[in-house]
């Protein structure tokens, strides 16, 4: 499957990706349309006869008109590229990706009957292994099915296709093959060797691959890979196309999922995140037969049951959260619908925890609140209202950004927000929550939060901690013949790293240790020491004269860490809940301590943004708390090194460096009264204090002169 970033770039150059000739686009369409002939072959009386006048020739003639309709639109109108990329079985096999961009001459095109459906998005809709020039396979990608699988709902049945429980899904998405125990069909056709894969309950495929073997069994208790994964919702196709915020069109639904085909799943609500796929369709056989992630171990282990997939046509109208006619665009100013509301089992997706919380929050504000800083608005309401036992996070988000997200709700009409007129040099047009809307449907049906008088506001419910955690440089993978699962943290404990490549020292180590177990590379009279081979020769001593032969084997394992890339992770305890994941360092808050006249001092803050701290609501708080003076600066001084965007820098008056770390770590750094019962926790290791020239020592308490 493609995983890593460079299956999309080549190896040792960014791939160009070169316009299709017309004569190749008709071989292309040609292709095609055989591919699906042979699908819809194997699909059953069942659905052959969807119209029940006891022949199938109607519905056959429709579904083919259709289909022909797409692979037209796709392969013969608009903008259509291929990009080359080389297999690791040598220079005779090719993998062609086949991209189709979206133009303003498709709605000109000679056969308009179907429009393209992605409208702002670029995607990769075929894939072709070729051997010496030869196509040898060839398979649509899982953003072709969704158009074909929006136009057709009943298309795809368990006599053409593979399905698998919900919970095996994670896996597949996660990089892995599908192995024999999760599935639960097998296309009935032999010619049929590229299929696409479904959940139960869900029409939509997720994946496509190649099915190996397809006369062996399958089920519990059965060993080894089912189909080898060529493109699955989640991995590097999914998120070259999907993972930029897209502009919601009106016209381009999916009749399935009931969402804009762009909104990063394909339209499809039941594609959670890029991670996982859950049913979305309501009916007995899924009551049945679905399993949850109880039933499905660690080698894709299911129970027993029929495959759900006869009469799937008659049900996808029925998806969670919609009505039944959700052929139906919606109405101007609703491209991103409200939440889903789930179960209590069901995890919120990013957008839904982000826009309850907003949502949850305007319903705190009172009049004299508006107009109010975003920050502060961030910081102090959305934070704090989000629903229990969630966490916000930016970055996860179809928005990446709290403005992206701000400006969507100004043209839904949810919120009025502008600039800060007040400050001619903050230019963000989204500086100030004006007001909102309080009959918008959006805020139907949400409940106020109820405010616990009874609790005490100082008392803090978590206290971040900064985790150290590495990524495996990508030249060791192949180095060390190491395992995608390895790499990726297929296998960590915490749910947000897993698949993320992070890994904690430990896990780290074990795979050195692993490989130094595998390799042998253990003198027998010498079990301390380790025989460094040419691998590990690279790894720890690249371009070095005089390497050493062996080495002992804590100074390797000490070594390790020096030789990975950092990451970082802050994780809210108690209950270990990571909020932030990211690589590199973490951002340091900058506290600077500098002499003016007069024998006068000056402390300076920044990076308070970055730990989720709102700057205007931490300046009146020290201020209040130690009787000092304090400003806000959105430039640097001249002299001074320029501010990150969307920071600013705190000026407060004398020397209270000691005071606002033990403020920010509510630690005992400090005698003054004003820093007991600190709201804030940040991890004292991200905290850089610099004491310039003619500053004295720190006071008793706090730390070191730096």
């Amino acid at each position: 499957m493609f995983q890593k970033e460079q299956s999309l770039q080549g190896r040792k150059k960014k791939a160009v990706d070169v316009p299709v000739r017309k004569s190749d686009r008709r071989k292309l369409l040609e292709r095609a349309k055989r591919y699906f002939d042979a699908v819809a072959s194997v699909s059953g009386d069942a659905d052959a006869d969807a119209d029940g006048n006891g022949n199938g020739n109607d519905n056959d003639n429709d579904s083919r008109t259709v289909i022909d309709s797409i692979l037209d639109a796709t392969f013969l109108q608009g903008n259509l590229s291929a990009r080359s990329l080389p297999m690791e079985g040598g220079k005779a096999w090719n993998m062609l990706l086949y991209l189709k961009t979206p133009s303003a001459n498709d709605d000109q095109a000679d056969s308009p009957s179907v429009d393209w459906a992605y409208s702002t998005s670029s995607q990769f809709v075929w894939m072709a292994l070729e051997e010496k020039g030869k196509v040898v396979r060839e398979t649509p990608t899982v953003a072709m099915w969704a158009v074909v699988v929006s136009a057709l709902p009943q298309f795809l049945t368990k006599q053409n296709a593979v399905w698998v429980p919900s919970a095996v899904s994670k896996y597949v998405c996660r990089g892995a093959d599908l192995m024999r125990a999760g599935m639960r069909t097998l296309p009935q056709a032999n010619d049929v060797e590229m299929a696409p894969i479904l959940v139960q309950g869900n029409p939509q495929p997720f994946a496509v691959g190649q099915v190996k073997s397809p006369q062996e069994p399958i089920g519990v208790g059965i060993t080894g890979i089912g189909v080898l994964i060529w493109n699955a919702y989640g991995d590097d196709m999914w998120r070259f196309s999907n993972t930029k915020m897209q502009r919601m069109g009106e016209k381009h639904y999916n009749q399935v999922g009931g969402q804009p085909m762009d909104n990063g799943n394909y339209g499809n609500i039941g594609f959670q995140e890029g991670k996982w796929v859950v049913p979305i369709v309501d009916s007995p056989e899924n009551a049945d037969t679905t399993s949850s992630d109880e039933d499905v171990e660690e080698d894709h282990i299911v129970q027993d049951g029929d495959a759900i997939g006869e009469g799937i046509g008659e049900q996808a109208a029925k998806v969670v959260g919609n009505d039944s006619n959700t052929s139906s665009s919606p109405e101007k100013g609703t491209e991103n619908p409200p939440p889903i509301q789930k179960d209590a089992q069901e995890p919120l997706s990013p957008d839904q925890i982000l826009h309850q919380s907003v949502l949850r929050a305007l319903l705190t504000l009172q009049k004299k609140d508006l107009p109010i800083p975003v920050g502060t608005f961030y910081a102090q309401h959305v934070i704090p209202n989000r629903p229990d036992g969630t966490t916000i996070d930016l970055k996860a988000t179809t928005y990446k950004k709290f403005g992206s997200y701000l400006k969507l709700q100004m043209e839904r009409g949810l919120l009025q927000v502008g600039a800060d007129k007040s400050n001619p040099r903050n230019t963000d047009p989204v500086a100030i929550l004006i007001g909102y809307d309080k009959k918008h449907d959006d805020l139907k049906g949400i409940e106020k939060p109820v405010k616990d008088s009874t609790a005490d506001p100082t008392l803090k419910t978590s206290k971040l901690v900064l985790v150290n955690l590495y990524t495996i440089p990508s030249n060791w993978k192949s180095l060390l013949a190491l395992k995608d699962d390895d790499v990726s943290a297929a296998n960590a404990t915490s749910e947000e790293r897993r698949g993320a490549g992070m890994l904690t020292t430990a896990e780290a180590r074990k795979i050195l240790e692993d490989y130094i177990a595998r390799e042998e590379l253990v003198p027998p009279t010498r079990p301390d020491q380790v025989t460094l081979d040419g691998p590990l020769t690279e790894i720890f001593y690249k371009k070095q004269n005089d390497t050493p032969e062996r080495l002992l084997r804590k100074d390797l394992v000490k070594q390790l860490t020096t030789k990975l890339s950092p990451a970082y992770a802050l994780v809210a305890m108690p209950g270990s809940k990571i909020t932030k994941l990211a690589k590199g360092t973490p951002p340091k808050i900058e506290i600077e301590v500098s002499r003016r006249q007069s024998n006068k001092f000056v402390t300076r803050v920044r990076g308070l943004e970055d730990y989720g701290i709102d700057a205007a609501y931490f300046s009146k708080d020290v201020a209040k708390r130690l009787a000092c003076s304090a400003s806000i600066e959105t430039a640097a001084a001249p002299g001074r090194a320029a501010l990150r965007k969307s920071h600013v820098e705190l000026i407060f008056q004398g020397n209270v460096v000691n005071e606002i770390e033990a403020l920010l770590v509510d630690e005992s750094l400090s005698n003054h009264g004003g820093v007991k019962g600190s709201e804030y926790s940040v991890p004292k290791e991200v905290i850089d204090v610099k004491m310039k020239k003619g500053v004295p020592g720190r006071k008793k308490g706090g730390r070191q002169n730096k």
